[in-house]
This record gives structure tokens, sequence and C-alpha cells, in this order.
């Protein structure tokens, strides 16, 4: 059975990166100025996921 749907977990303060977090979520750092979850998103779909799901903390 293929696996159409991918989960990203985003929640989280992001201790470990800080002081970085201090200016926006981990997920959304730029990695040569494409955001962490963009890339992830693309691997995903390179792979044939067709359904993404991105968990993110409230507050």
């Amino acid at each position: 059975m293929p696996m159409d749907t991918a989960v990203i977990l985003a929640a989280g303060p992001g201790t470990k990166f800080w002081p970085y977090n201090v200016v926006r979520n981990k997920v959304a750092f730029p990695i040569a100025n494409v955001p962490a979850v963009r890339r992830l998103a693309d691997a995903l779909a390179a792979q044939g996921v067709t359904r993404l799901i991105v968990v993110v903390g409230a507050g």
C-alpha cells in the first residue's frame, strides 16, 4: 500500500535552537534561503506524498 500522507512535527519551543528561535520558529528558519519546512515538504512530495500534515504549537 503506497504511503501518501506525511506528518511534520513542528511544535515545541525549540530551546536547542537558541538564540535563533527568538527571531522565528525553528521550521521557518531558512537553510540556503529556503525555510526548513519547505525543504521537508519538497522532499516528501518528491517521494510521492500528496497529503502533508504539519503539527504546530499554540502560543
